[in-house]
């Protein structure tokens, strides 16, 4: 990446903190407007009627990835909504965050 796109590690280890910022705001917009349903075991899902859904699919796997951060701010049912729904091999990586 940094010979060929010229990314600057640097640079985006200095950001971080912003960054973390900006995702935890962005978080906190999933969780009162995309997350809109209840599915039957009580987790959050993204449509009104309570259903698990393709847009579920497509969004999980992005959230799952971002959980490897440390020091993001999670809502509660949005953690809860990825915890609940990436379990077993798929589990997330919370527990093994890194800055």
């Amino acid at each position: 990446y940094v010979t060929r796109l010229g990314f600057d590690y640097d640079a985006a280890l200095a950001a971080s903190p912003e960054l973390k910022r900006a995702a935890g705001q962005m978080l906190r917009k999933l969780d009162s407007s995309v997350l809109l349903g209840t599915t039957g075991e009580g987790l959050p899902c993204v449509m009104e009627h309570g259903e698990f859904s393709v847009d579920d699919v497509c969004l999980l796997p992005d959230l799952r990835t971002l959980s490897v951060v440390k020091g993001i701010e999670w809502p509660e049912r949005v953690k809860k909504y990825v915890e609940g729904h990436c379990t077993g091999e798929c589990g997330t990586y919370f527990g093994v965050a890194v800055e």
